[in-house]
This record gives structure tokens, C-alpha cells and sequence, in this order.
């Protein structure tokens, strides 16, 4: 990933972004990554390790602060971060009005829907063996959840498609045979 930083922050520490795969350094990277991954990154990162850095190595001791009693209230977390963006100067007030928008619209999804964008997602970063755990999340919940079968057929699709990616032509089979056969 490529970044252009306005400012320089020296972190002893940089924060590990498991789902990118990535360590970032500052606070423009850190927006960086939830502006242009936000999918990958809006459920699982806004926990206690990323209040640390952006408290210690960061600096931002307020911000922090004022995003943990954020959250602590109860409150949509999606503020917390949009919070954060703005404090951080790195993304102009349009961008980040049109980023609160992207996060809604997110969010409105049904499950299904959002769950496979994230395993695309993940595909698209050729992180197939987490891919593939979403997929199979899909259609264990599709069994108990409503959706029509040409959504279901692209999920079948996808899981194949993610087996051959890794060689693995025996587990592809099934998903292939399902997603066209029935």
C-alpha cells in the first residue's frame, strides 16, 4: 500500500493491521486504511490495542479518550472513528461526510450481503483461507436465513473459485457441482 504522510510521527511500535496485513505508523496510515478498507477493518479493529496506539504511540492521548467514553456510552462506534479522522487532519470534510455515508450504507446491508462484500474483499487481497471462512459462514447462515439462490449461487462461485487459488481442485469440486448442478 502506498501512502503519501504530510506530517512525520515516530512510533516505537507500529500497529499491525491483521486483516491487511500491514503495520501502520502514523495516524494519516491508520485513516489511510479505514478510509479505503473500511469493510475489513470497522468490525473487528476498534478495541483496546487500538486505543493503546493511538494513545501512546500516537499521542493523541484526547482523542483516545474521548473515543473510548465514546463507545463506553453506547454510542455508534462508527463516530468514534469518524472522531478520530478529524482529528487527524488527513482527509478533508467532504471526504470524510462522504465516508460517514459509505459507513451507513454499509451497515444497512442485510448480513449476507455484507458478509460476502468482506469475503471479496478478502479475496481481492488474495487472503483465501479467510475468505473462504467467511463464505462457509454464508452458507451456514443462509440455511437459516432468507435469500434468493442466484445470490447463493455466486457465494457457491466464489468459495470454488478461493479452493482453486489455493490448489486445492478436490474442495473446489463441491462448491462447483452445488453452484451449477443443484
Amino acid at each position: 500500500m502506498s501512502v503519501i504522510l504530510c506530517r512525520r510521527e515516530r512510533v516505537s511500535h507500529p500497529f499491525f493491521i491483521e486483516s491487511l496485513g500491514i503495520r501502520v505508523g502514523s495516524s494519516q496510515e491508520l485513516c489511510y486504511a479505514f478510509y479505503h478498507h473500511p469493510l475489513l477493518l470497522i468490525d473487528d479493529l476498534m478495541g483496546q490495542d487500538l486505543m493503546d496506539f493511538i494513545r501512546e504511540e500516537l499521542g493523541m492521548g484526547a482523542t483516545a479518550g474521548r473515543m473510548e467514553k465514546w463507545i463506553r456510552s453506547g454510542e455508534n462506534p462508527d463516530d468514534a472513528l469518524i472522531m478520530f479522522m478529524q482529528d487527524c487532519d488527513y482527509y478533508s470534510s467532504l471526504e470524510i461526510s462522504r465516508f460517514r455515508q459509505q459507513l451507513v450504507s454499509l451497515r444497512k446491508l442485510p448480513t449476507l450481503e455484507y458478509e460476502k462484500k468482506k469475503g471479496d474483499c478478502l479475496f481481492g487481497f488474495r487472503q483465501y483461507g479467510k475468505a473462504i471462512d467467511i463464505y462457509q459462514k454464508i452458507l451456514e447462515m443462509s440455511d437459516h436465513m432468507k435469500c434468493d439462490d442466484k445470490f447463493l449461487g455466486r457465494v457457491w462461485n466464489n468459495l470454488a473459485v478461493c479452493y482453486t487459488r489455493i490448489f486445492q481442485f478436490g474442495k473446489a469440486w463441491m462448491p462447483l457441482r452445488r453452484r451449477f448442478f443443484g
